[in-house]
């Protein structure tokens, strides 16, 4: 097995290639053409500029679409979320993600049913220690930073256990789509991959009156990104909290 090192920036030369910097580079470009990534990026900004965007888009849809159905009865709320990677997701970022937000519309057919959208975002990060991550037929070695944004966008349905009182459990069902962007990082180097995915969830939850017109929700999820050719099945679990409000 041939024994590439890739620390901080660049390359410390290996046993078995010490002093021959073409080959070192052939080597570069051959594990990147294995690894089928569509982008190598230099690490900057970017993942704080995804962060940003997406708080805008949440914040922009959350505010334009009461103003759309105000005449309609119904609700949108914003919450915090918390991830906790499964699966494939889980074996690549095994830390839990604290960085995610949710926007969520829903309009009342009845007391008990209401249909609607949900827009969501969360941010898996992991940094691996040194150590030699092996992709046949090479090996690198060096420190890896992690990272997966998740953006499920799904239409849903909520069906509510309780039609009066302060408290209303919920089940709400959701599909649409799930947008996954995964970097690895080492050294000054970065290998994307993207990938579109049929989005499911089921979720429970309950909402708790707190005022006139104003409400707070608690919710329990599993977001499950199924096909695709790029990735393997996404999916991970989540907690999100944050306050609802009523549109009239």
């Amino acid at each position: 097995m041939m024994l590439l090192n890739l620390t901080g920036f660049g390359l410390q030369p290996s046993t078995a290639y010490s002093q021959d910097p073409i080959i070192r580079t052939e080597l570069i470009r051959a594990l990147i053409r294995h690894l089928n990534s569509p982008h190598i990026w230099p690490i900057n900004t970017k993942m704080v500029e995804i962060m940003k965007k997406t708080i805008f888009f949440i914040l922009v849809i959350g505010l334009a679409i009461p103003g759309y159905v105000k005449a309609q009865s119904g609700y949108t709320s914003f919450q915090y979320q918390i991830g906790f990677g499964m699966g494939d997701l889980g074996d690549y970022i095994g830390k839990a993600s604290f960085r995610g937000a949710v926007f969520d519309y829903q309009k009342n057919l009845n007391s008990s049913l209401s249909v609607g959208l949900e827009l969501a975002w969360s941010t898996f990060y992991e940094k691996r220690e040194y150590d030699t991550y092996t992709v046949e037929p090479y090996s690198v070695s060096g420190i890896q930073y992690r990272y997966s944004n998740m953006f499920p966008m799904l239409l849903t349905a909520e069906y509510y256990f309780m039609n009066e009182g302060s408290v209303r459990p919920y089940f709400n069902l959701g599909f649409g789509t799930m947008y996954t962007i995964r970097d690895t990082d080492m050294g000054l180097w970065r290998l994307e991959e993207k990938a579109w995915q049929f989005g499911l969830k089921p979720e429970l939850g309950v909402i708790y009156n707190v005022g006139t017109n104003s409400s707070v929700k608690l919710e329990g999820k599993y977001y499950m990104g199924l096909g695709g050719s790029k990735l393997e099945n996404q999916s991970f679990l989540a907690i999100s909290a944050g306050m609802v409000f009523l549109i009239f």
